[in-house]
């Protein structure tokens, strides 16, 4: 038993645990910033796509005729630029996973297997905030610098204030919605682009 539990802080010693660095004010809440949920997944779609362009605008191996739009291009630049922070997610997620993985096979419930369990799921949901946060800039960055200023306006025990009341949703709304909207309006045009090439 002893060993086993050996065999898990060792895993737990492996982990990458630099502290993670905020792209977002720290004292803005995830549910605070603006929902870009629907570019995310269509992002994560477009990564996903056999059916890709190349420089040259050329078909796929298949014959299929690639994305040429300049949507499909703007969202492609998008998740490349942010990819990094989602990866990095992904990364302690998988970690975090292992030591909960560990922790039901070996039936260690030690302080600091599940502090570290806690810890590396903590950075993976603040990377995921980095990479939502980081999509929603590069949509608009004009007004996502608007947002930011808004934000700068609020206190941390202002934000929290108005956190614990359930009342979030007034924390910079207008700005907030500005954002939403034009992540709204690129992920309607890529639609609409893409049902072109139907």
């Amino acid at each position: 038993y002893s060993s086993n539990k050996v065999s898990t802080s060792f895993t737990c010693t492996t982990c990458i645990m630099k502290s993670p660095q905020y792209i977002f004010p720290k004292n803005i809440p995830g549910i605070c910033h603006p929902n870009v949920n629907a570019m995310a997944s269509l992002i994560q779609d477009v990564e996903e796509d056999p059916c890709d362009e190349d420089s040259q605008g050329r078909r796929s191996e298949t014959g299929t005729a690639v994305h040429s739009s300049s949507s499909y291009r703007e969202i492609k630049q998008i998740g490349k630029h942010c990819e990094p922070f989602l990866h990095r997610s992904n990364l302690y997620k998988l970690q975090a996973d292992k030591i909960q993985s560990d922790i039901e096979k070996y039936d260690d419930d030690s302080p600091y297997t599940k502090g570290k369990f806690a810890e590396l799921y903590a950075f993976s949901k603040l990377f995921t905030l980095n990479y939502k946060y980081c999509i929603a800039s590069q949509i608009t960055p004009v007004r996502m610098n608007t947002l930011n200023q808004c934000y700068r306006g609020y206190s941390p025990d202002i934000v929290k204030a108005l956190c614990e009341v359930g009342r979030h949703d007034i924390i910079c709304s207008r700005e907030k919605q500005a954002v939403e909207r034009s992540a709204g309006k690129l992920v309607m045009q890529v639609a609409r682009d893409l049902s072109r090439e139907i």
